[in-house]
Parts: C-alpha cells; structure tokens; sequence
C-alpha cells in the first residue's frame, strides 16, 4: 500500500469518526422535526454552564456552543480529500 493510499484512508476515517464522536456532546436534537432543521439548530457543547460560578475573565471570550453543521461540514471536506488523495495515488501507480 502506498504512501499517498494511506494518508487517503486516514483522511476518509477521520471525516468520519470526527462528526460522529462529536455526537457525544450534542444539545438541541427534536425528534419532531426534520432532518435539514435538526442539522442547523443542533450545537456542540464546549462549556456547561454553571449558574452558581460566576464566570472568570477568560470563559467570558470563549463560545459555549459551537453549530454542529461546521463539523459536519469538516467531515464532508476531509472524506472529499481522502477519496481525491486515492485518486492520486491510483493514478500515480498508473491504474
């Protein structure tokens, strides 16, 4: 297996595994709605908010939720990329 062939499979595993782990951490799925709106209202936690804390200068700046559509969005890129890195590959060998 060649060099380029590995980096393309990496690159596909990682497109996938990246918006599916992310998953773990969703907040704002409704069952009643469709997929297209799930897909946009669904966020990513990075911090959990703590009423009783008041919050410190640095997690005043930092985003609590992050749009799961930009990661989804990630995962389709690096797929696209790995599967042109196969391309490549394939091509370079000269099949």
């Amino acid at each position: 297996m060649s060099r380029g062939r590995k980096i393309g499979i990496i690159f596909i595993i990682l497109g996938i595994l990246i918006p599916l782990v992310s998953l773990l951490r969703v907040t704002g799925y409704d069952r009643s709605k469709g997929i297209i709106k799930n897909i946009y209202n669904v966020s990513v936690v990075i911090i959990e908010e703590r009423s009783t804390e008041s919050p410190s200068k640095m997690t005043k700046f930092i985003p609590k939720r992050f749009p799961y559509r930009f990661i989804l969005a990630l995962g389709v890129f690096l797929v696209f990329i790995g599967i042109r890195r196969l391309d490549l590959s394939k091509k370079q060998q000269g099949g």
